[in-house]
């Protein structure tokens, strides 16, 4: 709750705490920007952002910081009908955009930001696009377009060549080499359903999950890897 606004977030999407400064809390939430607390979650304000860019409307859907730059933050956020990329360097005092989609109703869903290099950053994006950038958003390279669109993501924290991908008809991939070759894990693995003749439904990649087409244990929604061993996947 918002003391000065009387705001309250719809719902949590992501959650992210200061590399270094344990007591700072992003939060990023569903129709409702992101929020911030300076004391170990007692108390959070929406954040207004200064340059006007971040809407306090704003589907947030995953926050990236680095121990390497720890007042640089960025954003995976759905506003004004598009997904984009949007960077601070001051802590959130200020934002401006880095990558948007190229097509009104499409997401960016997730990201990851290299904790040993603020520059490094990863974006995969309701169109199926897993895009990558090593100078901080000034440019950006197409590391593989998938058919649908892409609602999880996990990067190796030792060597980001290797990360997973999964796709909102719950499939899993997974690349060793930084995304120059995949492999397909899921054959043997899950008997999953598609449904190809809606394309409309994957451009939100929880929307298969509401609908029921991709439920009842139907495919893979999250992933998650053990933090000591990364080889330790659960699905």
């Amino acid at each position: 709750h918002d003391k000065e606004t009387g705001r309250d977030p719809r719902a949590i999407l992501d959650i992210a705490i200061h590399p270094r400064d344990h007591s700072v809390v992003f939060l990023g939430t569903k129709s409702s920007g992101l929020w911030k607390s300076e004391d170990n979650g007692l108390s959070w304000a929406s954040v207004n952002d200064s340059a006007g860019v971040l809407r306090q409307s704003a589907d947030v859907y995953a926050i990236g910081v680095s121990s390497s730059s720890p007042d640089t933050l960025y954003l995976a956020v759905f506003q004004e009908k598009r997904g984009r990329v949007l960077k601070s360097e001051d802590r959130g005092a200020s934002f401006h955009e880095i990558l948007f989609v190229t097509e009104d109703g499409f997401g960016v869903f997730d990201l990851y930001v290299n904790p040993y290099n603020a520059d490094h950053i990863i974006a995969v994006t309701g169109q199926g696009g897993v895009l990558e950038s090593v100078n901080g958003g000034k440019t950006w390279s197409i590391k593989r377009w998938f058919s649908e669109a892409i609602s999880d993501s996990i990067v190796h924290p030792e060597f980001p060549n290797e990360f997973f991908v999964v796709t909102s008809s719950g499939k899993l991939w997974k690349t060793f080499d930084g995304g120059k070759n995949w492999a397909d894990l899921n054959k043997g693995l899950l008997n999953t359903m598609r449904d190809t003749r809606n394309k409309e439904r994957y451009r939100d990649p929880f929307a298969a999950f509401r609908s029921g087409v991709a439920g009842r244990g139907s495919g893979i929604r999250h992933i998650s890897p053990d933090p000591r061993v990364f080889s330790t996947l659960y699905l």
